[in-house]
């Protein structure tokens, strides 16, 4: 029975462990992303050749990709 608590105890502590490794690094991307957005979007003005909407949905599709690379590449 002691071993029992003792390997369940063990298991919720990994478990919480997993869990707040995984928020951080959520925190970590949206952060990310939004730097990424928020740069792009700077890049905007009335002479470029696509509309702001047309803009923000490639700032996104990019922020998003560029995310995603740092994250599989290991870069900080």
């Amino acid at each position: 029975m002691r071993t029992l608590r003792l390997a369940a105890s063990l298991l919720l502590t990994l478990a919480g462990t997993a869990v707040l490794a995984q928020n951080d690094s959520s925190i970590k991307s949206r952060k990310l992303f939004a730097e990424y957005f928020e740069k792009c979007m700077n890049d905007w003005d009335t002479t470029t050749h696509m509309t702001k909407k047309d803009w923000e949905r490639t700032c996104r599709r990019l922020a998003d990709q560029s995310v995603k690379f740092r994250l599989e590449h290991g870069f900080k």
